[in-house]
């Protein structure tokens, strides 16, 4: 038996985690450890799952996490083979901890019971990348928790929570994580497309503040250069005569690296003092001086 305080225990335990790496990479840890839970309590409460009796089992599963005071939770619908489950919770432990602590929160906090729910799923289901979406949460002032739980692949860029038995396999990816949300620069990732695919709070707030008015919202899937339109010279220089690597549109080129590409070396944005973009943002806006000054914010990676 283990003995859990989730008013006060669990509470400081979130909190100390978001002070130390924030909320982005406190979620993921907490996620990632209830998906561990849940699905090895899965495997030795379910462990002989006949084709047909994934649901129930997965019923089954609700029904002791529900027993065992983590809330109360239904399955509203679910589309078997797996294609799409939604499950209903009403006081799961982490909103009640939120409500009880009289703090509404700004997003969904169920990271840990997501987690669990991760892990019932990809255990009975036989798979590993099914993934969440926290629709509604009752932190935030909504009636329920509403998950959406669903393969990776019909969830666009939701992180997969890797299904390991030593949380220890994950330190690489989580300080990773860790620094690509607190490097002190601006770091976006692009693909072979050159189309965003994510971006640290830095480059966000680089680019609130320097991109010109004409350019597309940033979002991930949007085009870096229908972003930052009239960067192409600056982010793929000519190719030199004789030098090898992919031709680009325009005769310029990016460097490969795992088959994507990746614009090496670019400011897209003003340098200036530190932390929030520095500088003049007026005078900055539209203009784009890769390379002006040192210790300003990094340009693309891939």
């Amino acid at each position: 038996m283990a003995l859990l305080d989730i008013e006060a225990g669990f509470w400081g335990l979130r909190r100390q985690l978001e002070a130390l790496v924030g909320h982005k990479l406190a979620d993921s840890v907490l996620q990632q450890a209830g998906a561990n839970g849940g699905a090895s309590f899965a495997q030795g409460f379910a462990p002989e799952v006949t084709p047909g009796e994934e649901l129930e089992a997965l019923r089954d599963c609700l029904s002791a996490y529900q027993a065992a005071g983590f809330g109360r939770f239904e399955i509203e619908d679910a589309e078997w083979p797996l294609g799409k489950v939604h499950i209903r919770g009403e006081d799961t432990f982490e909103a009640w901890m939120f409500r009880r602590h009289g703090v509404e929160a700004e997003g969904p906090v169920c990271a840990y019971t997501a987690g669990v729910l991760v892990g019932f799923i990809n255990v009975l289901a036989g798979r590993r990348d099914v993934v969440r979406i926290e629709r509604a949460c009752q932190a935030q002032g909504d009636d329920a928790c509403v998950f959406e739980l669903l393969p990776a692949g019909a969830a666009g860029d939701v992180p997969v929570v890797a299904l390991s038995p030593d949380p220890g396999l994950g330190q690489g990816l989580n300080l990773l994580e860790l620094l690509f949300h607190r490097m002190p620069m601006g770091i976006a990732i692009i693909d072979r497309e050159f189309k965003i695919r994510r971006y640290n709070a830095t480059w966000e707030d680089f680019s609130a503040k320097y991109a010109p008015p004409s350019g597309a919202p940033l979002a991930p899937g949007v085009g870096y250069f229908e972003h930052l339109p009239g960067t192409e010279p600056v982010a793929l220089p000519p190719v030199p005569a004789g030098a090898s690597g992919g031709d680009d549109p325009g005769g310029r080129r990016a460097a490969r690296v795992g088959g994507d590409r990746h614009i090496l070396g670019h400011r897209p944005f003003p340098s200036g003092g530190g932390g929030g973009g520095g500088g003049d943002p007026e005078r900055g806006r539209g203009r784009h001086r890769p390379g002006a000054g040192r210790g300003g914010p990094a340009g693309e990676r891939g």
